[in-house]
């Protein structure tokens, strides 16, 4: 099964070639984010639409081109970004994805 990462000595040319860099600090709230998300999405003409709900707005859900998934990013539940991550590629995944590099 071909490795769908990337290696770390591509990790510069990966950077280089994106056109946008999406930064999350491991204490932001899905709030924080969606909008970043959803605008990042406009500018590579993907239409989606994020509409957040729950107790602190960290739970959404999230549509493009007529398919929803829900989106929850709780850090005091242990929720991992890299959930969220990869629920909004099988959203766009026809038309781009977003990919992990994490620093520590």
């Amino acid at each position: 099964m071909p490795n769908s990462g990337i290696c770390v000595h591509d990790l510069e040319d990966v950077l280089h070639n994106a056109e946008v860099d999406l930064v999350v600090d491991w204490r932001s709230s899905l709030q924080d984010v969606t909008p970043i998300i959803a605008t990042i999405l406009e500018g590579l003409h993907i239409e989606a639409s994020i509409d957040l709900f729950g107790e602190d707005l960290n739970e959404a859900t999230m549509t493009v081109d007529d398919k929803n998934s829900d989106l929850k990013f709780v850090t005091r539940d242990d929720d991992d970004f890299d959930t969220v991550i990869a629920t909004v590629n099988s959203l766009i995944r026809s038309t781009a994805s977003f990919r992990k590099f994490r620093s520590w």
